[in-house]
């Protein structure tokens, strides 16, 4: 299960902005002898909900921004010793060597073997937070979602780093 780190960030901010208005309200009551919660409760408050939508409002923008990658490749077939009566399918990128996928899925077996396309079309997505790459997954062979039966590969990272 997915953690964020997010929202312990964000209230230790919102607890270092009350730590700072109660340090600033002592100094001020040493100074004048009263206690002015009143007079500058608003601009905190003010100050809280800004922060609160600006740093919201940044991981909306720029956090999990995905982007789709189609590639050319062509397959050949492997046994998985798990599943001898359905192999699996290792991708290799046409325009990049030394790159390929990894496929164990029943239906993409049915339609390769059925419609024997000489390329397939893989479809990438990349999630990225701050312009920073932090996932990729393959999600359809040609028309064919893929998401279960996927393991990792190696794609072309310099061509998934670059697109941004």
């Amino acid at each position: 299960m997915f953690w964020s780190i997010y929202p312990v960030i964000y209230m230790g901010a919102v607890a270092a902005f009350a730590i700072a208005y109660i340090a600033f309200l002592f100094a001020k009551s040493r100074k004048t002898g009263e206690w002015r919660h009143r007079q500058y409760g608003f601009r905190f408050y003010l100050a809280t909900m800004l922060f609160t939508v600006l740093f919201w409002g940044a991981l909306g923008l720029f956090t999990g921004v995905t982007q789709e990658h189609v590639f050319r490749a062509r397959y050949e077939p492997f046994v998985v010793s798990d599943h001898p009566q359905y192999p699996a399918y290792r991708f290799h990128y046409v325009d990049h060597p030394n790159c390929s996928e990894t496929v164990f899925l029943p239906e993409l077996h049915q339609y390769l073997t059925t419609n024997k396309p000489a390329e397939v079309r893989l479809t990438l997505v990349t999630t990225w937070d701050f312009g920073d790459l932090r996932a990729y997954h393959l999600e359809k062979v040609d028309d064919i979602r893929v998401n279960e039966g996927w393991s990792n590969g190696q794609p072309p990272w310099d061509v998934l780093r670059g697109a941004r």
